[in-house]
């Protein structure tokens, strides 16, 4: 297979962020956090593909020019928290409030010219996608020393993610197809992390668990809609040893999950002339567990960090 392609890409880009804090007392801080990004292009081009066999001959050949009457993209995310200090030195009650969203529209026209033995029936092609995403996120931690060598992290978390997608395509003279896809998932979160500290020697241990409900509806009535449960025990651990201010050893463990998202998860075949994808809607979390052994060496004149993982 033999392909070549040229175009453009004008449009917008634009990004913003801001930040303040207000310290009420010398125990209470409020702060706050916003960002976003915008871009809005028009993508226009040209290419062909050939395919050929083993002996040289051609198969099929065509040619295409594609336009994009919209392709835009817009997040926006911000968080407002509230920081209490107690009368103990290093206690601190932190309350949070995250917000994030996503809208993202592709709006594409593509015209087949030249084909000869054209695996394809439509010489035109028009798709539609519309993706909204938003998530809300509340927090509540906890941080407790106590006996001068111990410290207690305490926390919860809960969200709201809520994902839906529209996808139309139009294969002219041929067939269309259709999807509205609604993602829903709530996750709740408790972790509990646990530090001591024996001058040379330092150690913690921490464990996460996770539930999430999650929720797929096809609002269309092209698939039934269905929702799955996941449970996940997240552990964390490590150790350390500082001999001197120059020297020391570290060994970590951690893990984390990965859940799918919706451009995994939705079942919409999208199509072109030479590839055809969709999403899974049966899949799972992802695990990954890590171990790492680490080396530092800090001096006046030279640094090093050696690491194993």
């Amino acid at each position: 297979l033999k392909t070549a392609s040229e175009g453009t890409n004008p449009g917008n880009m634009m990004y913003v962020s801001t930040e303040a804090s207000y310290e009420l007392d010398s125990l209470n801080l409020f702060s706050a956090e916003f960002g976003g990004y915008y871009y809005n292009v028009k993508p226009t081009g040209s290419g062909s593909a050939m395919m050929s066999s083993a002996d040289g001959n051609v198969i099929y050949s065509l040619c295409q020019n594609h336009k994009f009457k919209r392709f835009s993209y817009f997040d926006f995310n911000g968080s407002i928290n509230y920081q209490h200090s107690t009368r103990r030195k290093g206690e601190t009650i932190t309350l949070s409030y995250m917000l994030s969203t996503t809208d993202q529209t592709r709006d594409q026209f593509i015209e087949y010219t030249d084909m000869v033995n054209a695996p394809i029936d439509y010489t035109q092609s028009n798709a539609y996608f519309d993706l909204n995403f938003i998530e809300h996120t509340f927090q509540a931690d906890w941080v407790r020393p106590f006996a001068k060598i111990h410290q207690i992290d305490l926390g919860a978390k809960y969200i709201l993610r809520d994902n839906n997608s529209i996808t139309d395509q139009e294969f002219v003279g041929s067939h269309a197809s259709h999807s509205d896809f609604a993602h829903i998932t709530d996750i709740a979160a408790a972790y509990a992390d646990y530090r001591i500290n024996l001058g040379k020697w330092s150690a913690r241990a921490g464990l996460r668990y996770e539930y999430s409900h999650l929720k797929a509806e096809y609002r269309d009535g092209s698939n039934p809609d269905f929702g799955s449960n996941l449970s996940d025990w997240v552990p964390s651990a490590s150790v350390a040893w500082r001999p001197d201010g120059a020297n020391s050893l570290s060994l970590n463990y951690a893990s984390r999950i990965n859940r799918p998202g919706i451009s995994y998860l939705n079942p919409a075949v999208e199509e072109s002339v030479t590839t055809t994808s969709q999403g899974n809607p049966t899949l799972e979390s992802a695990r990954h567990n890590s171990l790492k052994l680490s080396y530092m060496y800090i001096s006046p004149k030279l640094n090093m960090n050696l690491s194993a993982g």
